[in-house]
């Protein structure tokens, strides 16, 4: 539990950033050449489901009661392929990722 509270790391990452907590679990996806994240606990919090659009695409972000998340394109029915990560590591590899439930300048959506 300490592990995940704290949000320092043994080792130095070249892109950070602190919208949210470093170590949160995040759903990271790619959509044509372009990076999403939805953190888990919004996933939970929404009653397991989230409705968004991401570039073109409809889609639907979803957990069933054994915790398993699919994110599903709405208009053709196929899966997206997800990663699931701490922010900090989904972040590293992916500077330029939008962040579910903030807007394109980093700041929360109300």
């Amino acid at each position: 539990v300490l592990f995940r509270s704290d949000s320092n790391l043994f080792f130095p990452v070249e892109n950070s950033d602190d919208r949210i907590h470093s170590k949160d679990v995040i759903f990271g996806i790619e959509i044509e050449g372009e990076h999403k994240a939805y953190r888990e606990n919004d996933v939970i919090n929404q009653n397991g489901r989230i409705k968004d659009t991401f570039g073109e695409v409809d889609l639907v972000v979803e957990r069933d009661a054994a915790g398993i998340v699919t994110i599903t394109n709405q208009d053709t029915g196929e899966i997206i392929i997800k990663e699931r990560d701490f922010w900090f590591a989904w972040y590293a590899f992916h500077p330029d990722t939008l962040l579910y439930g903030f807007d394109e300048e980093g700041n929360i959506i109300e």
